[in-house]
Formats: C-alpha cells, sequence, structure tokens
C-alpha cells in the first residue's frame, strides 16, 4: 500500500471532521498561549525585520503543533497498542518535514495575503472586521489605529504610540474593554 491517490484524498476528508475540532482546541486555548512568549525571545517585532518573526514564530508554532497533533492522529486513527511511542514518533518524523514547509511556503503567506486583503494599511480598524475574522465579540477603543499586519502579528497605534501584539493578545485585551 502507500502513495498518495485521489480516493484516498477523499476518503481522509471525513477525518477532518474530527481532527479539526482537536485542533483547534489544542491550538487556540493552549500552544497559542505560549508560543509568543517564546518566539518573543527569539526576536522582537518592534525591531526586527517582519520575515524574521514570522519565521520564528511559524517555526514554533510547528514545532509544538506537529507533534502534539501527530499524537492525536496515532490514537485515533493508528490504534498502536504498545507500539505507541515508535508510531507516533513516526508519524511526528512523516509529518513534521511537510507541517513545516506547508505553513513557511504555503499556509502563512496565504494568511498574511488575506489580512492584507481585508485590513488595508493605515485604514483606522473596526470592531466589524475583526468580528468578522475572529468570530470573537470585541470592543475596540476609537484610539487605536490599525497600520497593518506583520505575519500572526498586528501593528497598530494606540494614542500616538506604535506598538505590536500577537493576534492572540491583541484580541483578548479588547474583549475585556
Amino acid at each position: 500500500m502507500g502513495g498518495l491517490t485521489n480516493a484516498g484524498i477523499l476518503a481522509a476528508l471525513p477525518e477532518t471532521l474530527i481532527i479539526f475540532p482537536i485542533r483547534f482546541v489544542m491550538g487556540f486555548c493552549f500552544v497559542d498561549r505560549f508560543v509568543p512568549r517564546i518566539a518573543f525571545r527569539l526576536v522582537d517585532p518592534a525591531v526586527d525585520r517582519p520575515i524574521f518573526v514570522i519565521l520564528a514564530r511559524a517555526s514554533i508554532t510547528v514545532a509544538f503543533m506537529c507533534p502534539i497533533m501527530s499524537f492525536w492522529a496515532t490514537v485515533i486513527f493508528k490504534r498502536p497498542g504498545w507500539e505507541f511511542v515508535p508510531c507516533w514518533l513516526q508519524t511526528v518524523a512523516c509529518n513534521f518535514p511537510m507541517a513545516f514547509f506547508w505553513q513557511i511556503f504555503f499556509c502563512g503567506p496565504l494568511v498574511q495575503f488575506l489580512f492584507r486583503l481585508l485590513f488595508r494599511r493605515g485604514k483606522t480598524s473596526s470592531a466589524a472586521q475583526i468580528q468578522l475574522i475572529l468570530f470573537l465579540p470585541i470592543k475596540m477603543p476609537r484610539t487605536c489605529r490599525f497600520s497593518g499586519t506583520r505575519g500572526a502579528f498586528f501593528v497598530y497605534q494606540r494614542n500616538g504610540q506604535r506598538s505590536s501584539q500577537s493576534l492572540m493578545s491583541f484580541t483578548s485585551s479588547y474583549m475585556a474593554a
């Protein structure tokens, strides 16, 4: 067996209904909370070039999400029994290169393009635009002027000062407002 076929891709589509909610919970609730802190130890969005910030954030996200999601895929789909650790390590080794290059060369640039398309540089941000993207009730103060995105980070001006935040901390800091 093995190989990639159209039938194999079609057979795998129903599995996304199982794995996507797990991916969302693991990424949004756990990994996205500490990845920015680790990335900001390596790079500073206010000082470093945007590409370095993007690469640091993407690399660290893949480094954590790939083993986590490989764990769940091994548990749910492979049913390894007593050979769990070797089966999980093999799954990580097969998934990591694909996940890394997918994130760096396809998914990351696509998301950046969509954010640039939706949030034009220099326009005042509206809570409605951000709600449309995040499906979150955000109350944005009028003193916050949106300047654009730098990868997964918002760059904005608030009270005349330029600032950068990750998407997660940006949204959580304005949900309480």
